[in-house]
């Protein structure tokens, strides 16, 4: 347990343990309870840090840290967070300064831009969010990898602002001839399902808890894509 500067005592050691590349002085001042009640930096330097090690490309992390970074910034350029500065005897003095010390980044990359303009998107236009995920699931259920990213996102909303409402996140779609659905809460208890008879295949969405199921609707769509290769070995597609 260590005093801060204001007198409190710093008790989150998982935030201490994710502040290690800051000073001890700069570590308890984040950590301590006056700050904390404005920003909680322990939680989006978290998924900072997450991100940075495990080098995956989450979405929905990186939407929430967009949007903690974004609050975290516009606590910076605070006048009193510049008075509470001077008081506790840190130097960050410009932004270049607090997004590398805190936060790690290299301020020169942008990469702190980025997120704020992710973040003006979830705070302003949470419905473009609502579509481009919607879009991005519909694409995934037909094979497309690599496109549920904030760069994507940025895309979309963009081209929705400029009017191209049928704007989606993929290059190309397979074609369906034929797909089956289980509603959640239905046959298959909680879970919902999907399938998909394709020109790539069959493709899924979601897992079947019975075997019953497992089997009867495997050998369903077995026998669809026999019918398949014989009606385009016919002509017929």
């Amino acid at each position: 347990m260590v005093e801060t500067c204001y007198g409190r005592s710093v008790t989150n050691i998982k935030n201490k343990q994710i502040m290690t590349h800051l000073m001890q002085i700069e570590a308890e001042f984040l950590s301590s309870a006056e700050v904390s009640q404005s920003i909680d930096f322990g939680r989006t330097l978290a998924l900072a840090n997450e991100l940075r090690e495990q080098g995956k490309k989450n979405f929905d992390k990186q939407l929430k840290l967009a949007v903690g970074f974004n609050e975290a910034m516009l606590w910076f350029r605070k006048p009193e967070t510049k008075t509470m500065l001077d008081e506790a005897g840190i130097e960050w003095s410009t932004e270049k300064d607090f997004v590398e010390r805190v936060f790690g980044w290299n301020y020169t990359s942008k990469y702190h831009n980025k997120l704020m303009r992710v973040a003006k998107i979830s705070n302003e236009t949470p419905d473009v969010v609502t579509k481009f995920k919607r879009a991005c699931t519909m694409a995934e259920n037909n094979g497309e990898r690599e496109i549920r990213t904030i760069a994507k996102l940025q895309e979309f909303a963009n081209a929705i602002e400029q009017g191209d409402e049928d704007e989606k996140p993929e290059v190309s779609r397979p074609k369906t001839y034929a797909s089956f659905s289980i509603a959640k809460e239905g046959i298959n208890g909680e879970k919902g399902f999907s399938a998909r008879l394709t020109t790539d295949g069959i493709s899924h969405s979601g897992e079947l808890d019975e075997p019953i199921l497992r089997g009867k609707i495997s050998d369903l769509f077995l026998q669809m894509r026999e019918v398949l290769d014989l009606l385009q070995r016919q002509g017929v597609l």
